[in-house]
């Protein structure tokens, strides 16, 4: 059980659209609609994503009036910032052993960006 919580939460990392709505609520919270207009998804998308990111710990949604508003989970914050400081420096060790592409990924292609 244990393994599959830690797959879970890499994967949900791992997944671009998710990641794309942590990095934005890094920057404080915001409604579906902004959202939705500053990601540029559709809401089925991000309505999607969003319920992911909730059952896995990472938002936490609350009313205002009639919107829904979502921020990180404060638990969350910290995490992110030491998981930061780990692939900057994981970046640069590989940036100076040359394995870092002109697209910006490591080892292989990921992007697909050639």
């Amino acid at each position: 059980m244990k393994l599959n919580s830690y797959i879970a939460f890499f994967q949900t990392l791992a997944d671009p659209t998710k990641f794309r709505i942590v990095s934005a609520l890094r920057k404080g919270e915001k409604t579906v609609n902004g959202l939705q207009d500053g990601l540029r998804l559709e809401q089925t998308r991000l309505s999607h994503s969003l319920k992911g990111l909730k059952e896995r710990g990472f938002v936490v949604p609350r009313r205002d009036g009639k919107s829904r508003v979502y921020g990180l989970a404060k638990e969350v914050v910290p995490l992110l910032k030491l998981m930061d400081r780990h692939v900057e420096r994981y970046y640069r060790h590989a940036k100076a052993a040359g394995c870092v592409m002109g697209c910006g990924c490591i080892g292989r292609c990921m992007c697909k960006m050639r």
